[in-house]
């Protein structure tokens, strides 16, 4: 029996943590409203010998030379008013970002809540002098 030959991704490159040449990207969480409309998006940069798929909500390394470039694309593309495609950061920076938005869908402290409906019970008294 023949074993099938499956086709992978190409492998993100290995480096030591902190390591200054290397670092995260991600596609925006897609948000309609926000302008980000990118769920999944194949790349082919100079230096892959193959096209790379980048999909929604998964951190990717990548080297500082291509993470520039890949920084620069935009969710529509040629149109230098959308917004850009990709988050681009270091490490420290992509596990603070990842603890802030657990946080705020958590609805933990540092978060916008609601407002509450006010009525004219709710507001002070005029003290009669």
């Amino acid at each position: 029996m023949a074993k099938k030959k499956t086709e992978e991704t190409p492998e993100a490159p290995k480096a030591p943590k902190g390591d200054p040449n290397i670092r995260l990207i991600r596609l925006k969480p897609y948000n309609k409203k926000a302008g980000n409309l990118l769920k999944r998006l194949m790349v082919r940069v100079a230096g892959w010998k193959r096209s790379r798929r980048f999909v929604n909500g998964t951190w990717y390394k990548v080297t500082a030379a291509e993470a520039k470039e890949l920084g620069a694309l935009r969710q529509i593309y040629l149109n230098p008013n959308s917004n850009l495609a990709f988050d681009v950061c270091t490490e420290t920076e992509a596990v603070e970002m990842q603890e802030d938005e657990e946080r705020v869908a958590r609805g933990g402290p540092g978060t916008v809540e609601a407002a509450m409906d006010l009525t004219t019970k709710d507001l002070p008294q005029r003290s009669t002098k």
